[in-house]
């Protein structure tokens, strides 16, 4: 048995190697190396935030029955070239940078890792919440510049405490169920809007569930996790800003189509919103130069909310457990996005 790894500068060839090796022995592996995050993500009409070259997959992986990866671009021009491949597994949540179809149609299997990066956007959000209402990079920044306190002390001005204010979580997947139990230990009101969760799972992880207006008309933080789909496309912009509460925030640490960025920079600029955090871009990296990007009171990451250690080794050992079920034990994989090929 042969494996083919692709890692990159986040999930490194040696972890994947490593974490497939205490499970399983005897088998060959080839690793190289993909330019990432030397280098941007790549995005086209058929696969989506790839590193590295096609050409480059096919090189690796010519000879191989698995290819493990996080960010290999394996699109139907690949595929067409690796007759002896039967087995992708994707280290991470959404493997957007695979062709499923084109793998299926192949008769390779795709599997991936989904919520391997959870607790680590979990956590990354609760801080982009405090750092938001209290303000915390303002006044590092005004320290390091030789400013005082400043306006941080006045009580106009002044933040407040999550305990008793109110979050609205857009989403109650992986990401947002764990927002949810950490907000609740903040004693904070959760309110949840997810049409696809059952209210008990809701109230389960200290939330209440509600409809969409009155999750944006009641929230002081509105905190989005919901899936890209085309339901979900541009489903906050400038009715649903409109709709908020008056000095509201709104933090965005899913995808960047779910909200009009535009709307958003126009709702902040007026003061409708007090402020925002997003993490996530329809092109990285983004254009510096939008009015988003250059606001004060926004909170603007480069795309870094699942960077951590654990993540990254969480998602190679999704992905490892899978290979063994599979082609050791003969089971189902846990997480396999083209079921019709298991017999």
């Amino acid at each position: 048995m042969k494996v083919a790894i692709l890692g990159s500068g986040f999930i490194k060839p040696v972890i994947f190697e490593n974490e497939i090796k205490k499970l399983i022995s005897g088998w060959q592996f080839t690793a190289a190396d993909l330019p990432w995050p030397g280098t941007p993500r790549g995005n086209d009409d058929e696969i989506q935030e790839y590193a590295g070259a096609p050409d480059d997959v096919i090189a690796a992986a010519q000879d191989a029955d698995a290819l493990v990866t996080d960010l290999a671009p394996v699109n139907r021009y690949v595929l067409d070239r690796l007759d002896g491949l039967k087995f992708i597994g994707v280290a991470r949540g959404g493997p957007v940078n695979i062709n499923v179809d084109a793998a299926t149609e192949k008769g390779v299997l795709v599997v991936n890792a989904p919520g391997r990066n959870g607790p680590a956007v979990a956590e990354y959000t609760v801080g982009l919440m405090l750092d938001l209402v209290r303000r915390v990079q303002v006044g590092a920044e005004n320290l390091r510049s030789g400013k005082w306190q400043g306006d941080l002390y006045s009580y106009d001005t002044a933040g407040f405490e999550l305990a008793r204010h109110t979050v609205g979580l857009v989403g109650l997947g992986q990401v947002g169920s764990r927002v949810a139990e950490i907000l609740s230990a903040f004693h904070m009101r959760v309110l949840v809007y997810d049409p696809f969760v059952d209210g008990d799972v809701i109230k389960g992880v200290g939330g209440e569930a509600v409809g969409f207006n009155t999750l944006l008309g009641e929230s002081d933080i509105v905190s989005v996790h919901a899936r890209l789909t085309d339901e979900t496309r541009g489903m906050i912009g400038r009715d649903q800003f409109s709709a908020m509460r008056q000095g509201a925030y709104l933090i965005n640490t899913a995808r960047s189509p779910l909200i009009d960025y535009d709307a958003l920079a126009d709702a902040v600029s007026a003061g409708k919103l007090a402020g925002a955090a997003i993490d996530v871009y329809g092109s990285e990296p983004p254009d510096l130069n939008h009015p988003l990007l250059r606001a004060e009171n926004v909170l603007a990451l480069p795309h870094v909310g699942g960077a951590t250690q654990e993540s990254a080794q969480r998602g190679a050992r999704m992905v490892a457990v899978d290979l063994k079920r599979y082609f050791v034990d003969g089971e189902k994989p846990l997480h396999c996005k083209n079921p019709s090929l298991l017999k």
